[in-house]
C-alpha cells in the first residue's frame, strides 16, 4: 500500500492527499505520524472516510469562510469581504478551486489587473488565497503587479491652517476637517 509523503503546511499542521476508489481525500493532522495513519486506515479501509462534496466553487468557499469567522470578524471586514466577491474575479466564482491549477490562477490575477490597481488587487488576492488554503490546503503563488508608488503631495501644518481658516463658518468646514485628519474612512464612520 503507497501512502504520499505527508507535506508540512505554514500553519505547522500536516497535509496528505489521498486516493481511495477513484475518490481524492485531504488529511490534514496536527503531527506527520498521525496524518500517515490516517491516509494508511483510509486506504486499508479500516476507517470511512466522511463524504466531501463533489465541488467547491470559489464563491461557496467564501461564504463558509466568512461564516466560520461569523461572529469574530468586525462588520466592515465582512462587508469588505463581500463586496470583493461582488466585484472581483468574476471569472472564476463559479470555478472548483479543488480543480483549479496554479497557472489557471495566475491568468485570472492577470484578467483582473487589467480593470484595477495594483493595491486593491492584492487585497483582494490575498483574502482569495487565504480562502483556497483553507479549503485545498494549497498555498497559490501568484506575481502580483507592481505597486504604483503614490506622488500626492501633504499639506505642511501652516497650510492646513490657513486651509481651515478659509473655510470657518463654511457649510463644508467639518467634512475639510474630517478630511485632513488622519483617521481612516472607517474610523470617521
Amino acid at each position: 500500500m503507497k501512502i504520499p509523503t505527508p507535506r508540512q503546511l505554514p500553519s505547522g499542521s500536516w497535509f496528505v492527499r489521498v486516493t481511495v476508489d477513484g475518490e481524492v481525500y485531504s488529511i490534514t493532522k496536527p503531527t506527520e505520524p498521525a496524518c500517515i495513519a490516517e491516509a494508511m486506515a483510509l486506504k486499508a479501509g479500516t476507517k470511512r472516510a466522511k463524504a466531501t462534496p463533489g465541488k467547491l466553487t470559489l464563491t461557496q468557499a467564501i461564504d463558509r469562510y466568512i461564516e466560520r469567522r461569523q461572529n469574530i470578524l468586525s462588520p466592515s471586514t465582512i462587508a469588505g469581504y463581500r463586496r470583493i466577491q461582488r466585484q472581483r474575479f468574476q471569472t472564476s466564482m463559479r470555478c472548483d478551486i479543488t480543480k483549479t491549477k496554479p497557472e489557471q490562477w495566475q491568468r485570472i490575477v492577470n484578467l483582473e489587473a487589467k480593470t484595477v490597481s495594483p493595491k486593491t488587487l492584492k487585497n483582494a488576492w490575498c483574502f482569495v488565497a487565504g480562502v483556497i488554503e483553507e479549503f485545498t490546503g494549497e498555498r497559490v503563488r501568484v506575481t502580483l503587479p507592481q505597486k504604483i508608488e503614490n506622488s500626492m503631495g501633504y499639506l505642511k501644518h501652516d497650510e492646513i491652517l490657513l486651509f481651515l481658516d478659509a473655510l470657518q463658518g463654511d457649510v463644508a468646514y467639518i467634512p475639510a476637517l474630517l478630511a485632513v485628519s488622519s483617521l481612516r474612512q472607517s474610523e470617521i464612520l
